[in-house]
C-alpha cells in the first residue's frame, strides 16, 4: 500500500512538470488521492487541493487556507494534534537533512461534517511546493481490524474451550499445529520439531492402536469419520489428559487424500465427568435393582426411560427391551388405558399420586396387589422429565387386612352379644363403637349414630367424674375402675330409657400399640342398681337381725342366771341328800350290829327297820 501511494504521488509530480499549466488541475482531480499543494515558506499556505481531497473532506481553500487552519480543524483534540504537529515538523525535519522522503503514515481526520476517516498520507517535495497526499483507507483498517478481532475471538475462544487446530500435508508429511495444541500437549512452539511419530510418543500407550486403527480407517475411500476421544501424556509434567479429535481428508480429482485437516480439544473434565456419572449410573442401578418394589420412569409422553429387575419380573423383559415401549406395548389395552389416566392425573395435579391395583404376572399365571405411588419429575429449569412409578407388593397387607376385617366383625359380633354394656372410644373420649347392650341401656336405636357423643364433653355426655377417670386411665395407661351413682335427668343431648338414679360400675381399659401408646378406650357400664340395693337389704336385714339376736341374747341371759341360781339350789340339795345318805349309811351299819347282837330273825329286823323308814 505504501509503495503504491509513493509511486503516484511520485508520478503525479513528474506529469506535472511535464504538463502545462492549463492541464494542470484536470491531472490532479482525475487521480484518486486527495492532494493539497502549498508553499514550503512560514505561512504555508495552501494554492491548490483537488476535487478528491474536497469530495473526502469536504473542506475548501477558504476553510482550510493554511496548513496551521487544516491542522485544527483535521484534528481538533488538542493532544492528538499537538502530537501530529511534533511528528511531522520532525519528519520534515529528518527529511531535509539526509534528503529521504517521508514514510507514508495512517491518521485519524475529523472531516467538516464531524465524520472520521482514517487517512494514509504521503508527502512530495518538488522545489520550493510540497504535496500532501491522502488515501482513505478506512475501509481497509475497519476490514483488518475485523480481522485481527475474529483472530482474537478465535483465540481466545480456542483458549476457553481448549480447541486447537492441526493440518497435514500427506505429500509432504509436515505437520501444522495452532499454539493451543502445542499448550495442550506441553510442548514449546519455538524448540518443537512435528512429526507423526512425535505425536504417537505422547499418546497413551493403551490408546496407541486405537488410535492408529481409527485414523487408516478414516483414510479408506467411503470410510468411517475420525472423531475419536483417547489419552496422551502430556510432555511437560507427565499429566495424563483426554483428548477429543476430529479430522476432514481433502481429496484430489484422483479421489487421493492431499491433506487433511483437523480439530484437538481438551475433554479430560467433560470426560471425567462422564466417568464418574457412568460409575454414579452403575451404583445408581446397583441400588434400585436393590428395592425390592417395582420401579420405572416414563416421559411425558409415556415411553419408559428405565426401570428396574422387578418391573422386568411384571413384565417378563429386560430394561433394553423395554426402553423407548409404552404401556400400551406392554399391557392389555384396559390396563393401559388406565395406567395412563394415572399418569396424566400425576402430571396434571402436579403432585404425588397412590393408587391400590392388581398387577398381572400373566406368564406366570398369578396377580398381585400393588400400591402404585406416582410422582411427577421436573428437571432443574422447571421442565417436565416424567412421570416416576414405585409399586410396592402389598398383597399380604391385604390378606392381613381381610383377615383382620373378618376378625373385626367377629369381634363385633362378640361385643354386640356380650350382655356387659360397653363402647370404645378413640384416646381424645370420642365414642366410636357401642354394643347392643349399651344401646338398651341408654334407648339408642340402631341408626343413632354414638360418634356425636364425647366422654371429655360432661354436657353431652355422662358426669365430669367419668372424664376424670379417663384422664386418669390414659395417664397409667392401666385399667381404671369405679363405682358411680348417676342421675341420667343430667345427661344432656340423649334420650336415655332411664329416668331414676342408677348405680352404674365403670371400667376403663387403655389399648395400646407396639410403641405403647393408647389407640383405644375400652369402656364397660354395667348397672349395678339391683347389686347394690340388694346389698342395702343386706344391711338392713342384718340390722333387725341383729336386734333381735341381742333381744334373745337378753332373755337367755336371763334363763341363764334362772338356772344358774336353780344349779346353786340342786347342788345344796345334792349337799344335803348327800350328807343324808352318809347318815343313813351311818345308821344302817349301826343297825346291823344291833342285829347281829339283838335277834337272829333277820326278816323282822328289815321290816321293823323299813316300817323305820
Amino acid at each position: 500500500m505504501d509503495s503504491n501511494i509513493n509511486t503516484q504521488a511520485s508520478d503525479i509530480s513528474k506529469r506535472f512538470h511535464n504538463t502545462s499549466a492549463a492541464n494542470f488541475h484536470h491531472v490532479l482531480n482525475s487521480v484518486p488521492l486527495a492532494i493539497y499543494l502549498f508553499k514550503q515558506d512560514e505561512e504555508r499556505a495552501c494554492e491548490y487541493m483537488n476535487q478528491t481531497f474536497i469530495q473526502m473532506f469536504g473542506y475548501t481553500i477558504e476553510d482550510v487556507p493554511n496548513q496551521r487552519q487544516w491542522f485544527q480543524k483535521a484534528y481538533p483534540d488538542k493532544n492528538y494534534r499537538a502530537q501530529i504537529e511534533k511528528e511531522w515538523d520532525a519528519e520534515l525535519q529528518t527529511a531535509a537533512c539526509d534528503r529521504s522522503k517521508l514514510k507514508s503514515k495512517d491518521r485519524m481526520v475529523t472531516c467538516k461534517d464531524g465524520t472520521q476517516k482514517n487517512i494514509r498520507w504521503g508527502y512530495v517535495s518538488v522545489e520550493n511546493r510540497c504535496y500532501v497526499y491522502g488515501l482513505d483507507v478506512s475501509d481497509q483498517k475497519r476490514a483488518l481490524d475485523e480481522i485481527e478481532q475474529g483472530e482474537q475471538k478465535l483465540r481466545l475462544a480456542q483458549s476457553t474451550a481448549l480447541l486447537g487446530s492441526w493440518e497435514m500435508s500427506i505429500i509432504s508429511e509436515e505437520l501444522f499445529w495452532s499454539d493451543m495444541v502445542y499448550e495442550l500437549f506441553g510442548l514449546d512452539p519455538e524448540t518443537e520439531v512435528l512429526t507423526i511419530e512425535r505425536f504417537f510418543e505422547m499418546v497413551h500407550p493403551d490408546d496407541c492402536e486405537f488410535v492408529k486403527e481409527a485414523y487408516e480407517n478414516s483414510m479408506r475411500p467411503n470410510g468411517p469419520l475420525y472423531d475419536i476421544t483417547h489419552r496422551i501424556i502430556r510432555n511437560d509434567n507427565g499429566e495424563i489428559r483426554y483428548l477429543h479429535e476430529r479430522c476432514t481428508h481433502f481429496r484430489d480429482a484422483k479421489g487421493e487424500i492431499f491433506k487433511t485437516l483437523g480439530t484437538v480439544q481438551d475433554v479430560t473434565n467433560h470426560r471425567l465427568t462422564e466417568l464418574k456419572l457412568e460409575k454414579n449410573l452403575i451404583i445408581f442401578k446397583d441400588i434400585v435393582n436393590a428395592i425390592p418394589d417395582m420401579l420405572w420412569l416414563k416421559d411425558a409422553q409415556g415411553s419408559y426411560i428405565l426401570c428396574n429387575r422387578e418391573f422386568e419380573h411384571l413384565v417378563n423383559m429386560k430394561e433394553k427391551d423395554i426402553t423407548g415401549k409404552t404401556d400400551y406395548d406392554l399391557f392389555p389395552k384396559e390396563k393401559a388405558d388406565a395406567y395412563h389416566q394415572d399418569d396424566l392425573v400425576a402430571m396434571d395435579n402436579q403432585k404425588t399420586t397412590t393408587i391400590e391395583e392388581s398387577a398381572d404376572y400373566l406368564h406366570e399365571g398369578y396377580s398381585k396387589w400393588i400400591e402404585t405411588t406416582k410422582t411427577p419429575i421436573y428437571d432443574q429449569t422447571g421442565g417436565l422429565i416424567g412421570v416416576l412409578g414405585i409399586g410396592r407388593d402389598i398383597s399380604r397387607r391385604k390378606e392381613a387386612l381381610n383377615e383382620s376385617e373378618s376378625k373385626q366383625e367377629f369381634l363385633n359380633q362378640v361385643l354386640d352379644q356380650s350382655p356387659i354394656p360397653m363402647f370404645i372410644t378413640s384416646p381424645t373420649g370420642t365414642a366410636l363403637r357401642c354394643n347392643n347392650a349399651i344401646r338398651e341401656l341408654w334407648a339408642l336405636s340402631q341408626s343413632e349414630s354414638i360418634s356425636k357423643y364425647s366422654l371429655r364433653n360432661d354436657q353431652n355426655f355422662i358426669v365430669p367424674e367419668i372424664r376424670e377417670k379417663l384422664e386418669s386411665a390414659l395417664k397409667v395407661k392401666q385399667r381404671v375402675r369405679y363405682e358411680i351413682y348417676w342421675d341420667p335427668k343430667k345427661v344432656q343431648g340423649i334420650n336415655l330409657g332411664v329416668t331414676h338414679f342408677i348405680w352404674l360400675d365403670i371400667s376403663v381399659f387403655p389399648l395400646l400399640n407396639a410403641e405403647n401408646e393408647v389407640t383405644h378406650l375400652v369402656v364397660q357400664m354395667v348397672d349395678i342398681s339391683l347389686q347394690k340395693k340388694a346389698a342395702e337389704d343386706l344391711v338392713h336385714q342384718q340390722s333387725r337381725l341383729e336386734a333381735e339376736v341381742l333381744e334373745r341374747t337378753k332373755e337367755l341371759r336371763q334363763i341363764i342366771n334362772l338356772m344358774a341360781g336353780r344349779e346353786n339350789r340342786m347342788a345344796e340339795l345334792k349337799q344335803k341328800i348327800k350328807g343324808l345318805e352318809e347318815q343313813l349309811e351311818n345308821a344302817g351299819t349301826a343297825s346291823g350290829k344291833l342285829s347281829q347282837k339283838g335277834s337272829s330273825n333277820p326278816e323282822q329286823n328289815n321290816q321293823s327297820f323299813g316300817g323305820q323308814t
